[in-house]
């Protein structure tokens, strides 16, 4: 006799539970934009009611497979849609150190998320003294000086 089993048995197939894919009205969500599969591209969003905080701004490298690759960033596409429909605003960035792959990334990222016809993104960066040094230094490097003029250190803008 030739059986059937590529149909389960209902009663050996477990449910699923349905979450809801709203968080709670007073959950903070954190998404990974990039920094999970190795160390690169770190970027982090904690998003609270209608506001983002953005935590790094990293670049990777790419490997020897990579042909024609020069730089990896992490992805926005969820955050510029999010801000685009304007269902939530980033009300700073965070960058907790001045290694590449926390903020290599922003001469490439911050003039995306400037809103449209300024030359200034629209919230505060946050940084140490000497993190905010270096990520000035590389804003110049890459002529996107105005930007860098949104990058605090603890104590004074830089």
């Amino acid at each position: 006799m030739n059986e059937d089993t590529t149909t389960p048995n209902p009663q050996q197939v477990q449910q699923i539970p349905q979450v809801s894919q709203m968080p709670a009205p007073d959950s903070i969500s954190f998404i990974a934009l990039g920094g999970l599969e190795d160390v690169t591209r770190n970027m982090y969003l904690y998003e609270y009611k209608n506001e983002i905080l953005i935590v790094d701004c990293g670049l990777g490298f790419p490997d020897a497979s990579m042909l024609g690759v020069d730089l990896l960033l992490p992805d926005i596409t969820y955050l510029l849609d999010i801000i685009k429909t304007k269902r939530k605003k980033i009300v700073g960035m965070l960058l907790t150190h001045g290694h590449e792959d926390h903020i290599g990334g922003t001469p490439f990222i911050l003039p995306q998320l400037m809103p449209q016809g300024r030359t200034d993104v629209s919230f505060p960066t946050y940084s140490s003294t000497h993190t905010a040094s270096v990520t000035n230094d590389n804003m110049k490097a890459m002529h996107k000086t105005s930007t860098s003029k949104q990058v605090h250190s603890k104590n004074n803008v830089v």
